[in-house]
């Protein structure tokens, strides 16, 4: 499966930008607020992740790779890594039945026919089942290895609608209020570099006037 990747950009925000700003300010402007919703998003993200796996929100978040904007490519990407989650570590209020294994995983009450819970040598603690194989007329004719359960990764769970949602959500909300905030940052800055080039040149010609017989 492909990492799913979650880009903001800000095709319909750029001619606020340019309405007020040169074209260079604009650039960083637009840059720094896509990579601040982006930022944003991958925390919302994360959150949401977190919950529908039962993983640790610092643990998803990390395996959220976060790609910068700059003034030349005002585009974000959050990309999700990470290979599937064993059963046991995703899954809640796991216990063991005569039937298998029932527990909360995904957002959802399961049950795992022929499953159970078992601890590997190594100390792992998973939830197994065994493959059976079976021949003509129906006879079992041998089993295969104890094999552990997965569920989804990370990059799965980030295709999912409700956090599909969530990044639109987010970016709907964030990004209008952080390009306001940075062109009014940009603003104040090229306000700040005129004034002082207004006293420098105004420096200099008192220093001529000095400077005449």
């Amino acid at each position: 499966m492909s990492r799913p990747d979650f880009d903001i950009s800000v095709a319909a925000q750029l001619d606020s930008a340019h309405a007020v700003l040169d074209p260079y300010r604009a650039k960083r402007a637009i840059s720094r607020a896509v990579t601040a919703t982006a930022r944003t998003v991958r925390t919302h993200v994360s959150r949401d992740v977190a919950k529908f796996t039962g993983l640790k929100v610092g643990g998803v978040r990390r395996a959220m790779e976060l790609k910068n904007a700059s003034p030349d490519d005002p585009v974000s990407t959050v990309t999700g890594t990470g290979r599937p989650l064993p059963l046991h570590q995703a899954a809640k209020r796991v216990r063991q039945t005569e039937t298998g294994v029932r527990g909360k995983a995904y957002g959802q009450s399961k049950k795992f026919d022929r499953a159970f819970v078992a601890m590997m040598t190594n100390g792992h603690v998973g939830i197994f089942t065994r493959a059976r194989v079976v021949g003509g007329g129906g006879k079992k004719v041998g089993r295969l290895k104890i094999r552990e359960l997965y569920g989804p990764s990370i990059p799965s769970a980030m295709v999912e609608d409700h956090v599909e949602e969530t990044f639109a959500a987010v970016v709907a909300d964030r990004l209008p209020r952080a390009l306001s905030r940075e062109i009014d940052r940009e603003l104040y800055m090229a306000d700040r570099a005129a004034q002082k080039q207004g006293l420098a040149a105004a420096h200099a010609r008192a220093a001529a006037r000095n400077r005449r017989p």
